[in-house]
């Protein structure tokens, strides 16, 4: 049904209109001639616009109908299926709705549009003219040249008019000729174009709160930060509501103006996902965050597309970073988790059952502490193989006692009073241990500075009469007289391993020492 370019209702090609409607209509026929007094309003409520119906229209046909106008003996009817409006219904043929026709068992068929690159003409409105000629042209080439149309659409439902903005097309089957609706109505002069590239959809998905009944769940994600993304057991309604949505999308291409923020949904591997627009490469190509995962993958423009799906359901992968504990090793660049790091974190915790307790929250992240199903503590495992070092004082999970001899070879020559100590070939610190052994070795007194590049330990143990350290850290570790790294006889070994638990940035790091 067309009203103006405003007001365009279409059924899509495969939908089952004609059957449900012959169903409806043998159904309530019967209702009606047996007088069954479920389909009878009560009487003691009136209708109000906006109420969902089954109505007996002028042309002696039952509908499914919103209430669109109330007067006093009759009202005005929308065919929900179809969109024609139904003027002068008496309220005796406004009959109730059975569930076995609701909109929740079988959505209306009829998709409400309006031509995307279209407008009025010098007003705010199509006129009556207009309107009467719009329709015209539709009847003159659907009902009498019997052509199909194509819809595309070109961007997100309108909220408050509940209309899809599209772009629609007219082919004769009979020559094979195509016709763009949006030109011909120009021709006509019953409306004007505007800009053809349409925004990206307003809005966002939003966050998940986490409360004490998201404690438990599954570990989606793991990002280049060791940002884990973590899916809770209590929204797995949502995510089958969600899964059913996406298997039945059908959104169409459009000329999108994306910016950093929009909300889209992607094309990846041939199925359908959540997205959010994180950074736009090129013309062609975005980066895109699939909100339900964490994922972040690249996606050209093709595969995008301008729509904010199912935007009552949040994100249903909420971002959490471990309490307690911060990176071993702290880079120049500001990234502070290695690549090393991340791999073990993902091995460790995706697609793992899990429970998080609340820490604290900040803008971007939940700063929780995780257990594994088997009772391991992700934050400890972290500590344990020198990934990170613990925050808390008097919890680190193990400490690793070290004792270095420095010889004077391993100065300058002649070996001088004091010595000078500093990081070989890398910019960047060394986090804090519980406690260190230094022996001054061949030398003393002896001085080690760190020029900023190595912070402050908690413990310094020292056989030197006359030891000095500038402010700084540096962690536990053995130099021998080599440069090699042995563990003491204190030291804490992994399992079958006789090298001690640190990671390789240390020990180039102190190997350059």
């Amino acid at each position: 049904h067309v009203t103006n370019p405003y007001h365009i209702h279409v059924n899509m090609a495969d939908c089952p209109y004609a059957p449900f409607l012959t169903t409806l209509n043998h159904a309530y026929t019967n209702l009606v001639r047996s007088g069954d007094k479920t389909i009878e309003p009560d009487p003691s409520c009136d209708w109000v616009v906006g109420d969902i119906c089954c109505a007996k229209t002028t042309d002696d046909l039952f509908i499914r109908g919103k209430i669109i106008e109330e007067m006093a003996e009759s009202t005005k009817v929308l065919n929900i299926d179809q969109g024609r409006v139904f003027s002068g219904i008496p309220k005796t043929n406004i009959k109730v709705l059975i569930d076995t026709f609701s909109i929740s068992r079988t959505p209306k068929f009829a998709l409400a549009c309006r031509l995307f690159d279209l407008a009025p003409i010098d007003q705010e409105q199509f006129t009556a003219e207009q309107n009467k000629k719009v329709r015209k042209f539709f009847i003159n080439r659907i009902k009498k040249l019997k052509v199909e149309s194509r819809v595309y659409i070109k961007g997100v439902r309108d909220p408050e008019i509940g209309t899809w903005p599209v772009d629609m097309w007219l082919i004769n089957p009979g020559n094979g000729i195509k016709e763009r609706v949006s030109d011909e109505l120009v021709k006509l002069g019953v409306a004007q174009f505007v800009a053809d590239k349409v925004p990206a959809p307003v809005g966002s998905y939003k966050q998940m709160e986490l409360g004490p009944l998201e404690r438990c769940g599954v570990a989606r994600h793991v990002s280049s930060d060791c940002t884990i993304y973590f899916a809770p057991d209590s929204m797995r309604h949502e995510q089958e509501e969600l899964s059913a949505n996406l298997a039945n999308f059908k959104g169409c291409r459009a000329t999108v103006d994306w910016k950093v923020g929009s909300a889209c949904v992607i094309r990846s591997d041939q199925w359908f996902y959540r997205g959010l627009v994180m950074h736009l490469i090129g013309p062609q190509l975005l980066e895109i965050m699939m909100v339900d995962s964490g994922m972040v993958t690249r996606v050209l423009v093709k595969d995008i597309y301008p729509v904010l799906l199912c935007p009552e359901i949040p994100a249903l992968a909420v971002p959490l970073q471990l309490a307690h504990i911060q990176p071993a090793w702290h880079c120049s660049d500001g990234v502070n988790w290695g690549q090393p790091a991340k791999n073990y974190l993902y091995e460790l915790v995706v697609n793992e059952k899990c429970q998080v307790d609340v820490v604290t929250k900040t803008p971007d992240h939940y700063i929780v502490t995780m257990t594994l199903l088997n009772g391991q503590d992700v934050g400890v495992s972290m500590v344990d193989k020198s990934f990170a070092v613990n925050l808390v004082p008097g919890k680190t999970p193990s400490t690793v006692s070290m004792t270095t001899n420095v010889t004077s070879s391993q100065l300058s020559s002649p070996a001088p009073s004091s010595g000078s100590f500093s990081p070989q070939g890398r910019s960047g610190s060394l986090s804090p241990v519980s406690s260190i052994q230094i022996s001054a070795g061949a030398f003393s007194p002896a001085t080690l500075t760190s020029s900023g590049q190595i912070p402050v330990f908690s413990t310094l143990q020292t056989s030197a009469s006359d030891f000095t350290m500038s402010p700084g850290q540096i962690s536990a570790a053995t130099l021998s007289p080599t440069g090699g790294l042995t563990p003491s006889s204190g030291s804490r070994c992994s399992s079958g391993d006789k090298s001690p638990i640190i990671n390789e940035e240390t020990k180039e790091l102190l190997n350059g020492l």
